[in-house]
C-alpha cells in the first residue's frame, strides 16, 4: 500500500534543445517505479529516447509510456520508469533524452533523500 511518497531531490537540469522539459519525478519506495512526464513541442519526425542511469552509467529501469496528452503546440508523454531494483539511497541518478543520433539533447539529475 502507498502510504507516503519518498523524496527525491533535483540536483541539475540541462536541455541542449529548446522545447523539451522534464515534470517532476514522483517514486514510491514500495512500487520500484519512477512516474514523470515528458514536454516537448508538438513536431512530426521528433523522437527522444529517455533513459534512467545510475552514477556508473548502467541503465536501471525500463520505460512505460501510459499515454499522451496534447496541448496547444506541446505534447505531454506519461511515463513510468519500472525499476529493476530499488533507488538507493544518497545516489545521484540520472533521467537522459536522447535524440535520434544518441546524442544527448537533455536531462535531470537527482538523489534519493
Amino acid at each position: 500500500m502507498l502510504t507516503k511518497r519518498d523524496k527525491l531531490k533535483t540536483q541539475n537540469t540541462l536541455y541542449n534543445v529548446k522545447g523539451i522539459r522534464l515534470t517532476n519525478i514522483l517514486y514510491y519506495e514500495n512500487l520500484p517505479q519512477l512516474s514523470f512526464g515528458f514536454i516537448s513541442d508538438k513536431k512530426s519526425n521528433t523522437y527522444y529516447d529517455i533513459k534512467l542511469v545510475d552514477e556508473s552509467g548502467n541503465e536501471i529501469g525500463q520505460l512505460v509510456t501510459s499515454g499522451t496528452i496534447d496541448f496547444y503546440n506541446k505534447t505531454l508523454e506519461k511515463l513510468y520508469l519500472n525499476l529493476h531494483s530499488k533507488l538507493e539511497k544518497h545516489q545521484v541518478y540520472k533521467v537522459l533524452i536522447l535524440n535520434k543520433q544518441g546524442k544527448f539533447a537533455g536531462g535531470m539529475e537527482f538523489r534519493y533523500t
